[in-house]
């Protein structure tokens, strides 16, 4: 009887795996529809050189269509969209300090879990405090460029993790397999090392200001590292 629960258990910890690289996905693919039916509706009203010129798209065409008041609404649902995509940003971010703390590479007070909410608190108010500070170390289109550029090397990095850990450790369950492997992971990181190429060559001082940024962390990795507590 165990050793049914065990592997009932263990089958839908597979489903649940399969199933979230599969909602990622089609939720991925829809956003990607969304978007190009958003701006095929925004050159189908506006012109490019309205597009171009306008730094709220979607308002301007929706003053086209419905006047002011349309113009209105749709720059009230796109401050709930930015307020509602920053919230994520700051919970799900905070984990990365989090699970830094509790394997021994950062500060051990952002391992902390609230004994009320069962929440990283410290970890999401550390990392609010240090969204404040760059927030104010720039203007927004530089913040972009940080942003952009270093998170384009963390993909390319992150894809090619599947090209390694298949040769490495083949042995790994694997309830869902990459579509189109070795060719589109392939692609993936060649495709990203041309953006990161690309931020490099139009946007020289931002991004190196960027690597500068990553690469400061390399002597608190290798201090932490040398202190390390065994994780908990």
């Amino acid at each position: 009887m165990l050793r049914l629960d065990v592997e009932s258990a263990f089958t839908d910890v597979l489903l649940a795996q399969r199933n979230l690289s599969l909602a990622l996905i089609w939720g991925t693919a829809s956003v990607i529809v969304i978007y190009l039916v958003a701006n095929m509706a925004y050159f189908y009203v506006l012109s490019p050189e309205q597009v171009a010129g306008s730094n709220r798209v979607a308002a301007a065409m929706m003053r086209q269509v419905a006047g002011q008041r349309g113009a209105n609404l749709v720059s009230v649902a796109a401050m709930i969209s930015m307020f509602a995509a920053l919230n994520g940003s700051i919970l799900s971010g905070a984990r990365v300090p989090y699970a830094l703390a509790r394997g021994g590479y950062f500060f051990s007070s952002m391992a902390r879990v609230n004994a009320e909410h069962h929440t990283p608190g410290v970890a999401i108010m550390g990392l609010s405090a240090w969204g404040m500070v760059v927030v104010l170390s720039g203007t927004y289109d530089q913040l972009l460029d940080y942003v952009i550029f270093a998170s384009w090397i963390l993909y390319g990095m992150t894809t090619a993790t599947v090209l390694v850990l298949r040769r490495k450790r083949p042995d790994l369950p694997r309830p869902y397999r990459t579509l189109g492997y070795p060719l589109v992971p392939v692609l993936f990181v060649v495709m990203a090392a041309a953006i990161v190429i690309s931020a490099l060559y139009n946007s020289p001082r931002e991004s190196l200001k960027g690597l500068v940024l990553i690469f400061a962390g390399l002597p608190f990795y290798f201090h932490w590292r040398k202190h390390r507590v065994s994780p908990r």
